[in-house]
């Protein structure tokens, strides 16, 4: 998960930085500066500086959070079964029957595995307890996650 959140973190700033340039070079003549998009000083500017709404706390964690969600989503969808610190540990994603989910229960999973993080990884905590070891979400999704470097 560790590997997981580095590449999510570094995609999003990416993300920030490029609305940030957007925002530099299309503010107009009130543009308050380059560095107007981060949010410690952009609050010492007026609430109207559009600059300051898009990137005040609230809509970075929001934002986070979908970027995230996506994120999960995406890579557990895709053929590798798994997002790249799975590939990176030899782990996937897969159904009851060893093939990939569905949709449905990945975004499922992908959210409340998303939000167990935000919650101190608590519901991940009953993979301990599991019969088949699987965190909340992999139960709520019906989902396992398989050790590919077992032979």
């Amino acid at each position: 998960m560790c590997i997981d959140i580095f590449v999510i973190s570094m995609l999003f700033y990416a993300i920030v930085i490029l609305f940030s340039f957007y925002f530099y070079n299309n503010a107009g003549p009130d543009a308050t500066g380059f560095f107007s998009f981060m949010p410690i000083i952009a609050t010492f500017y007026p609430y109207q500086n559009i600059i300051h709404i898009l990137f005040s706390g609230d809509i970075l964690f929001i934002s986070f959070f979908v970027v995230e969600v996506l994120y999960y989503f995406i890579f557990e969808l895709s053929p590798l079964r798994g997002t790249i610190g799975h590939k990176i540990v030899g782990i996937n994603v897969v159904d009851k029957n060893a093939k990939n989910v569905n949709w449905k229960f990945l975004l499922v999973r992908s959210l409340i595995k998303t939000l167990s993080r935000y919650l101190y990884c608590l519901p991940m905590i009953s993979a301990c307890f599991s019969q088949k070891s699987q965190a909340l979400h992999d139960i709520l999704a019906g989902s396992f996650v398989l050790d590919n470097t077992e032979k």
